[in-house]
């Protein structure tokens, strides 16, 4: 259940004010507006509540006018994910970049966080026993930090080792806020890893973006 105040006309005749009290996987600003109140036309004021981790935001399809987003919490891009070859890249955490028709402005006094890249797996192993070969992959990469991952970028799954001196690679482990993945280890038969994925970025479309606060923002801030 969302947990939201509505203040109704609060700053102004005909501005919607309310409190997003519950995390979000995903926030369309415009649409959870007509969700919980707002009739379609008028400024916005709506407030990300200190303690809450919120997933991606954008502001959506504003009817004009102004719409103010004050961060109390965080808003974090979803992580990279991972698995048996290239890591994924992270999710950007606050998308303006489709802002138009109106004035959209954030006071930032949490925290934006672009979505860690994914680990990439670790180099396969081959090893040969009287003529044939046996195929060893390398450990999947960890996912990196982002929503639905905040504790931390997770480590990569460790290589097989089927003989002492003989292992496949460790996959990497996943970027933090803000960072690529790391890249997957090299076997002992020199097999390199792969690579891991991009940064995602803390903003994208901050020149469409009045900032009231910029606070802190992890990650690229991309116009």
């Amino acid at each position: 259940m969302i947990a939201a105040r509505l203040a109704g006309i609060a700053r102004g005749a005909g501005t919607f004010t309310a409190t997003i009290s519950a995390p979000l996987s995903s926030l369309n600003l415009y649409t959870w507006a007509l969700a919980n109140g707002y009739g379609g036309s008028g400024d916005g004021d709506i407030t990300i509540n200190t303690g809450v981790d919120m997933g991606p935001v954008v502001p959506g399809a504003w009817p004009g006018g102004k719409l103010k987003l004050t961060i109390k919490g965080t808003v974090n891009g979803n992580p990279g994910s991972a698995g048996g070859g290239v890591g994924g890249a992270g999710g950007t955490a606050l998308d303006a970049s489709s802002v138009s028709g109106f004035t959209f402005s954030v006071d930032n006094q949490g925290s934006i966080r672009g979505g860690g890249g994914g680990g990439g797996a670790g180099g396969g192993l081959t090893l040969c026993v009287c003529g044939t070969g046996t195929f060893y992959a390398g450990g999947n990469g960890g996912p990196g930090q982002g929503y639905g991952n905040l504790a931390g970028p997770t480590a990569g799954v460790p290589g097989s080792t089927p003989r002492p001196c003989n292992s496949s690679g460790t996959g990497g482990t996943g970027g933090a806020f803000g960072s690529a993945g790391n890249t997957g280890g090299t076997s002992t038969s020199g097999a390199a890893g792969s690579s891991g994925g991009a940064a995602g970025a803390a903003v994208n479309g901050s020149s469409k973006i009045t900032w009231i606060t910029t606070g802190t923002r992890t990650g690229a801030v991309n116009p």
